[in-house]
């Protein structure tokens, strides 16, 4: 098995052919669901500009009322899923075999990575995930990243 981001399909492909695939993290508590975790399609606003306004409508622009750029992006820089099920349905590149499975299981148990999900945050979750496959306590270690993300989070938003 192969812990790695989407991106790599291309690759993947050129080295395996059709002899791979893609699935979701299993739930991660009692009651929960699969997750496959989506981002980096994130826009944010600042709320203290003098020009909120504008920037709104540059962002909705930008990603909602152009969906080109959406579509060149997952086709053209290794695999990515769009945000839209609908551009993902017009990309040649998403249609059929494991990029379709990748975009079902998107749309299907898909979770996005919040414009509050920095670097930081990032590297806290890694470092956990790294400890607990190097045999560490699975249930200490992420909530103990948990809490350090939860404070750089509140750090942002104050």
């Amino acid at each position: 098995m192969q812990w790695c981001g989407l991106w790599a399909m291309p690759a993947l492909r050129t080295a395996l052919g059709d002899d791979f695939g893609v699935l979701p993290w299993p739930a991660s508590r009692p009651g929960g669901g699969p997750v496959v975790r989506v981002g980096g399609w994130t826009s944010c606003v600042n709320a203290r500009s003098r020009n909120v306004a504008a920037a709104k409508t540059f962002v909705r622009w930008l990603r909602v009322e152009r969906t080109e750029p959406q579509k060149d992006w997952s086709e053209s820089y290794g695999f990515h899923v769009p945000p839209r099920l609908s551009v993902a349905a017009r990309s040649e590149g998403l249609r059929g075999g494991t990029a379709q499975e990748a975009v079902d299981l998107a749309a299907k148990c898909g979770r996005y990575s919040p414009a509050l999900w920095n670097s930081t945050v990032n590297t806290l979750f890694a470092a956990a995930a790294v400890k607990v496959v190097g045999g560490g306590d699975a249930a200490q270690i992420p909530a103990d990243a948990a809490r350090q993300a939860q404070a750089e989070i509140d750090r942002q938003r104050a």
